[in-house]
């Protein structure tokens, strides 16, 4: 049991900061990792074409449509599998509790969880981007990683930025899968309010719960502004 039965108000506890914290680094590199992913597998994708890279992009991408609890179990499931593996092969004890101990447990189910939203931010900037100039950085001889760095992200940073607020307002909200995987300690804001909710401390879950709704609003209210002063300066444009 976390914080919730051992001290219930929310303003003297001293693990207010933590959870918090937990739950800002978790959502910062499940988002850099997941964007990351989905600009190689759309960069892939538009240099190689085809309707099989973009089948296969696509199937990447399933993890959203999972519930949250099924893809933990489904973690849960693939390591246990893999430390038999591993032990029948002579590893002793396998993976133990690399994994399904650790943070590193969450963050794996996070990726394949909230993949696509990114993906699909991310491609949809990919496909604005005319193919001719992805053709005319080919023909100068430039590499899939110098085009990537200096052609596609360049170009699509909009959508880069969307996909980064997506999956961390996705990841800051997310409930089952931390409770499933999550190391013995190690609490987030999510699991917080869940706590002080089940011990029926409904005025002290308020303030973790409207963290929440401020992380999940303010990026929001940042993109919003942004694209309107992006369409001002078009339309200031002669």
């Amino acid at each position: 049991m976390g914080g919730a039965a051992k001290n219930p108000g929310f303003l003297a506890d001293p693990r207010f900061g933590e959870y918090i914290i937990n739950t800002l680094l978790v959502a910062a590199v499940t988002a850099a990792a997941c964007v990351l992913l989905a600009m190689t597998v759309g960069h892939g994708v538009r240099l190689n074409g085809g309707r099989f890279a973009s089948a296969a992009a696509q199937v990447t991408t399933f993890g959203y449509a999972v519930p949250g609890a099924v893809v933990g179990i489904g973690v849960l499931i693939s390591f246990a599998t893999l430390d038999t593996a591993l032990e029948s092969a002579g590893v002793p004890g396998g993976t133990g509790l690399l994994v399904t101990g650790s943070v590193l447990g969450i963050l794996y189910a996070y990726v394949i969880r909230f993949l696509a939203p990114a993906y699909q931010a991310v491609d949809a900037s990919f496909t604005k981007i005319p193919a001719t100039i992805t053709a005319s950085a080919l023909s100068l001889g430039a590499g899939p990683r110098r085009i990537l760095a200096r052609v596609h992200v360049p170009l699509a940073r909009s959508g880069i930025a969307v996909a980064l607020m997506l999956v961390a307002i996705d990841a800051v909200k997310e409930l089952p899968i931390v409770l499933l995987l999550r190391p013995f300690g190690f609490t987030t804001a999510s699991v917080w309010v869940y706590e002080l909710a089940r011990e029926n401390f409904w005025e002290k879950a308020s303030l973790p719960a409207l963290v929440i709704v401020a992380a999940a609003v303010l990026p929001v209210l940042v993109l919003v502004r942004q694209a309107r002063r992006a369409e001002t300066d078009r339309k200031a444009r002669p």
